[in-house]
């Protein structure tokens, strides 16, 4: 059974669709560009500087740079707050830690956000580590990469863990990294019968609580 479990964030464990969508139109407004491709939770996942290239089709820095700050301006002091937790996580979350289960946080989510989002929430302690593309020097490429810096900074085995999220992405993640991976139907991700394959797939929060029970 696996003893450590490493979670998404956005998507799996918290609902921060309405905050996210909220800054990034915002952020186009103050820049007075009109986005390319709608505005919509298919968006949510990938860093924050690739998805505003997403939605602008614009290759410039500069103006990538200023959305990012006007998106931080908002987000990180009162869009945060907005974030709802899906049904069933924080119960499962807590029966986790109860039970011994060694947990952790690895998001593209920027680092300052996600400590906010978890002390609000009152996540913080039940967490090992958090672990964000920026939280890493160098900052990590990708969330394959940054599992594997987590997995040797803490001595995890991949036979003893599993990845749990909701996007394609974190499946070749965890794919890359010799880890199980359980999806979550409730996420942004939509994933593909070849995607998940014989891995199991959630269909409520509560089903968390029993992942420690999951064999291999």
């Amino acid at each position: 059974m696996p003893t450590t479990l490493l979670f998404d964030l956005d998507g799996t464990l918290i609902d921060s669709s309405a905050s996210i969508l909220a800054a990034m139109s915002g952020a186009l407004t103050r820049e007075g560009i009109d986005p390319v491709v709608p505005l919509d939770e298919s968006l949510i996942g990938p860093p924050l500087r690739q998805t505003l290239s997403r939605i602008t089709d614009c290759g410039d820095l500069e103006v990538i740079e200023r959305l990012a700050a006007h998106f931080r301006e908002v987000y990180d002091t009162v869009g945060y707050r907005q974030t709802r937790v899906y049904p069933g996580v924080d119960d499962s979350l807590c029966t986790l830690a109860a039970s011994g289960s060694r947990m952790f946080i690895v998001t593209n989510k920027r680092i300052y956000p996600t400590r906010l989002i978890l002390e609000m929430l009152g996540w913080t302690d039940l967490f090992s580590g958090i672990y964000t593309l920026d939280s890493v020097s160098p900052a990590a490429a990708s969330k394959g990469v940054l599992i594997a810096q987590l997995m040797r900074e803490h001595s995890i085995l991949a036979h003893d863990a599993c990845l749990i999220g909701d996007t394609p992405e974190d499946a070749q993640a965890a794919h890359d990294n010799g880890l199980r991976f359980v999806g979550v139907s409730w996420g942004y991700g939509l994933f593909a019968p070849d995607v998940l394959r014989d891995r199991p797939l959630l269909n409520d929060g509560a089903e968390i609580a029993r992942l420690r029970c999951m064999g291999r």
